[in-house]
Formats: C-alpha cells, structure tokens, sequence
C-alpha cells in the first residue's frame, strides 16, 4: 500500500489481494483486486533490488521505444529508508488479463515469433549493455556445470531407483558431452549480434489479448533480461516466420542456421531448467518423483536439440 501510494494509484485499501505462486527466490507477486476509483486490479511484484531494475528498464524504457505490445507499468518504489543497497523493490503493473499462450497451438507459436523476431531486430542496433546484465559464454556454461556437479552429489548422498539412476547418468552425460564442445557451441551462438534477450520465453509469461480486432502477443516478467546473443529466445519458435524478419538487418543468416540457432537455444533452455529442477534432488522430500518426471521430461528435449543441432 505504501508503494500504491506513492506512485498514485490509490489512497485506500483494494477490495482483495491475492497472493500468486512463484518459484523459490524469485520474490513475491500479488494481484490486488479493486484498486483505485476505476477498480482494477494491478500486479505487484516485490523482488531483489537488481532484478526488478532490469525488468523496470524493459517496460518503462526499452519496450515503448521499440513500439511492441508490453503492459503497462505503472510504477517502481523503492523505500529509500532501506540501508541495503541490493534491498527488495516494487514494481506495479496492469494484470495481464487474456488467453494463455501454448506452445501447441501454431498460432500462438507464430504471434510469439513474429513478436520476438521484432524484439531482436529493433534492440540489435541499440547499445544497450551499459543497461542489462551481459550474458555470455560462462553464463550458460554455469548451468551445465552446475547440473553435473548437484547430479553426482545427490548420487553420493542418496540412493534412487535403478530407473531414476539411469536418468541421472544420462543427463550427466549430456552435461559432460555439452561442456566438453562448449567452445566449438559458443563459437557458433556468438557469430549472432548481440540484442535484448527476455531470457524467459514459457507458455506462463506469454499472453494472448486482442488488439484493434487482432490476436495480439504481450510478454511479461522481463527480470531474466539481458544484453546477448538472441538463441535461447528463438527455442521452439517458427523460424519459417522469425527469419523473413530478422534476415532484414542479418543478410547473413539463412533459413538453415536459423534453424539451427533454435536448437541451440532448445540446448541452452533446457540445461537451465535440468539445473533448476536438479536442485530438488538434494531435498528429503515426498515430491522427488515429481522432480525425476521434470528432469525426464527435459532430458527428452535435451536429447532432441542436440541430435537436431548436431551436437
């Protein structure tokens, strides 16, 4: 309420608040219900000083530049009273209301590749790295790394199924596999020119609302932004749509290394998420089942981009 006040939404109470799930260290996101005279309801997310900065960045600064869908964002508090410079932040924002986006529909899969192919092409020739993370090389290797080094203490520490056991040394090998060419793999991803990456592109932070009569795309949660080459955004797109669009400013690239370039994006997606999910595997809890049909489910994918990518 203190945020809501001073940034001018609202003198009294909402109707409702509601608090919406996150993952583990992502901050806390609710929605209040009945706000101001007009009675909407606003997105408040509270979460690490940096990331909210970044995100900030990309709805206030980047986004209305660039002339894409984005929600509205209607204000950034900091309690100035706070002594801890990396202290949690406020960022207020409209309810992203509308259908959600599935990666089985095509055409949702097109909105969102003709949407992102735009991102990429306006933000390449901005120099924006001064604003956003840098996400490089190490960046993603970390997640290989990671992955293999929490897989082999979880092996050392608990005993799994002959089943689980086998899916855990699978994915080892794909971590060992992947950081052994990692080189040859950067090599590649970097030839691309560097542009603002969402970082985030899932089915839960994509929505479908009409505009002016048309079906029309609006991404949310942009604190994984960065300042890098655009592969892992591309990861499950339409490149038969993205690439007519990007060629404009990258000649270069032809239809097959866009192609190409997703898989290596499906690569970098899907090595993130097996070291999140991995972590679960550290935890005595009811849910490690839970956590072996996630890592078998990436692993799947996993496996399908290298084969595609060549790797």
């Amino acid at each position: 309420m203190k945020a809501l006040r001073e940034v001018g939404l609202a003198r009294d109470l909402p109707i409702s608040i509601e608090r919406l799930c996150t993952l583990k260290g992502k901050g806390s996101v609710y929605r209040l219900c009945g706000v101001g005279a007009s009675l909407v309801s606003i997105i408040a997310k509270c979460g690490p000083r940096d990331r909210m900065l970044v995100e900030r960045f990309a709805y206030q600064e980047m986004l209305p530049q660039i002339g894409l869908t984005r929600l509205e964002c209607y204000g950034f508090f900091e309690d100035e009273n706070k002594e801890d410079e990396d202290g949690e932040c406020w960022l207020l924002l409209e309810d992203a209301c509308g259908e959600k986006y599935s990666e089985s529909r095509p055409s949702h899969v097109a909105l969102a590749s003709e949407w992102t192919a735009r991102l990429h092409v306006k933000t390449a020739a901005r120099h924006l790295g001064a604003h956003l993370p840098n996400h490089g090389k190490g960046y993603y290797l970390e997640n290989l790394v990671e992955a293999g080094r929490i897989i082999l203490e979880a092996r050392e520490i608990r005993r799994f199924s002959a089943k689980n056991a086998l899916l855990l040394e699978t994915i080892a090998s794909h971590c060992d596999a992947l950081g052994s060419h990692w080189n040859e793999i950067w090599r590649f991803c970097d030839a691309f020119p560097k542009c603002l990456l969402h970082g985030d592109l899932i089915n839960k932070n994509m929505m479908i609302r009409m505009l002016a009569g048309r079906p029309a795309l609006y991404v949310m949660d942009w604190e994984c932004a960065s300042w890098s080459v655009p592969v892992e955004d591309i990861a499950g797109l339409d490149m038969a749509i993205y690439w007519p669009i990007v060629r404009e400013i990258w000649p270069q690239l032809d239809l097959e290394t866009a192609q190409r370039a997703a898989h290596m994006g499906s690569i970098m997606k899907y090595s993130a998420w097996i070291h999140g999910y991995s972590l679960g595997l550290l935890c005595d809890n009811e849910d490690i089942e839970d956590t072996f049909e996630d890592l078998r489910y990436c692993e799947d994918k996993l496996a399908t981009a290298r084969r595609e990518a060549g790797w």
